[in-house]
């Protein structure tokens, strides 16, 4: 038998990353743009892509409008060294744009964001039976990102119900409101409905129903929470680095030296980390281990300036960077 799992990213709401630079911006005002990057993306695509990366193999699939399907192909297969196989499923209208606007005069940035497709009953059917053959056997399946008009909270728990019980290992990386309606309080949905959960601290905040994180002991608190029905909870940090609290115990914060390193971009950095976290657990590396693996995966996304775009040698340098703590 074949122990290594299936990884499958599930983007249920895709985007087009465009990024323009301007010298100058004047908000009612003409000027000349120079396009830097047009990207397609999404959270899980870039999970898919950063784990090629790492020479992971994963299928992605979730939902993306037919004009941008051929482009989305491409950038997957692109990937490299592992293969990213792309198994997006075809929606009418067009998949939504991120649009970032550099202007180097002010030193600013402004992001805009478009709506895109909206989905219907029969998308999500297409989609509940693609992740019931996905999802058999030894595989992990990932959700990741915010959910697209058209699509509730039922339907996003009825998804996952599908992963739990087909045996999948469910890793969800949600946007707050996504998350609580799968993890939330008071729920009573499942046992454990995820493997790993990973979420940012305003995402915490959100799903496990309280207010600002203000300090540590909070943080720590609102992850004990999410830790009860859920094997790992990662919670990215920002600049302070990432933790990793297990529902069996164990629990390690993980930061990274980046004196001396060129940051270049932090757009992607919490999906190379997951990647880098699955990656390490599912292939047998220890907890604390794999949370090494992962922050070196985020900074090494960060010295680069396209989305899940590292090099394996920049993540291995990285790695010893990483500095350990258990926490207590």
């Amino acid at each position: 038998m074949n122990d290594t799992p299936r990884i499958v990213t599930v983007t249920l709401h895709t985007a087009v990353d465009r990024v323009l630079e301007v010298d100058g911006l004047t908000v009612g005002a003409h000027a000349k743009a120079r396009v830097i990057a047009r990207t397609p993306a999404g959270k899980g695509v870039n999970v898919s892509l950063a784990l090629a990366r790492l020479g992971c193999g994963s299928v992605a699939t979730g939902f993306v409008g037919h004009d941008q399907d051929a482009a989305f192909n491409e950038h997957l297969r692109a990937a490299g060294p592992g293969r990213a196989v792309d198994q997006l499923l075809t929606v009418r209208g067009p998949t939504r744009e991120n649009i970032t606007l550099l202007d180097t005069a002010a030193g600013t940035d402004t992001h805009l964001r478009t709506q895109g497709y909206t989905v219907t009953e029969r998308d999500i059917t297409r989609l509940t039976a693609k992740l019931g053959l996905l999802a058999a056997g030894h595989s992990v399946i990932l959700f990741s990102g915010s959910l697209p008009p058209g699509m509730d909270a039922d339907q996003l728990r009825a998804l996952v119900g599908i992963a739990n019980g087909r045996g999948a290992r469910v890793v969800l990386d949600l946007d707050g409101e996504a998350l609580r309606a799968v993890v939330g309080p008071g729920l009573g949905i499942a046992a454990q409905p995820a493997w790993l959960v990973k979420p940012n601290l305003e995402e915490l905040a959100e799903a496990s129903g309280g207010g600002a994180l203000e300090d540590e002991g909070a943080i720590r608190a609102a992850a004990d929470r999410i830790a009860e029905c859920v094997t790992w909870v990662a919670v990215t940090r920002g600049v302070e680095g990432a933790w990793l609290v297990g529902r069996e115990g164990g629990a390690w914060s993980a930061q990274a030296r980046t004196e001396g390193l060129d940051i270049v971009n932090t757009v992607g950095c919490g999906d190379s980390f997951l990647a880098g976290l699955v990656e390490g657990l599912t292939r047998g590396l220890k907890p604390d281990e794999a949370l090494r693996r992962a922050t070196a995966a985020a900074t090494a996304n960060a010295c680069s300036a396209e989305a899940a775009a590292f090099r394996l040698d920049a993540v291995e340098r990285a790695a010893e960077r990483v500095r350990l703590t258990p926490l207590g």
